[in-house]
């Protein structure tokens, strides 16, 4: 219940899972600290990809820190999704933590990264 999967993130030689959890928190605008991570390491994934890094498990301390994470990511998407709908945008989806948008088949793709990139749907 308070354990969060991040997926995708390369894989570095002396890496600190640590570290990376509390640089996303901080992209998402929580602060986290190291004492409230109870744990995080890298899993091997049951199906093993050629080129793709296995995932990080974080466990914090509470499930109230893994929401705070988790919503802003949610808020941001919903928030493009309701955009997109009233600007007539054929296209959302995530990929990598990363929301993008398209008008169409033809039209350039949109990276949006937080608020201030929704004012280029406009």
């Amino acid at each position: 219940m308070s354990n969060i999967e991040i997926v995708g993130l390369p894989e570095t030689p002396n890496e600190s899972p640590v570290n990376l959890a509390i640089k996303i928190a901080s992209h998402a605008g929580v602060q986290l600290q190291p004492t409230q991570v109870e744990s995080a390491y890298r899993v091997q994934p049951m199906k093993r990809v050629a080129g793709r890094p296995k995932p990080i498990i974080v466990r914090l301390q509470s499930r109230i820190l893994k929401d705070q994470i988790i919503s802003v990511g949610r808020r941001l998407l919903n928030a493009t999704k309701a955009n997109a709908k009233a600007m007539s945008y054929k296209f959302v989806w995530v990929r990598n933590c990363n929301i993008f948008l398209r008008k169409n088949e033809e039209a350039p793709v949109i990276t949006v990264n937080s608020e201030k990139d929704l004012q280029k749907i406009n």
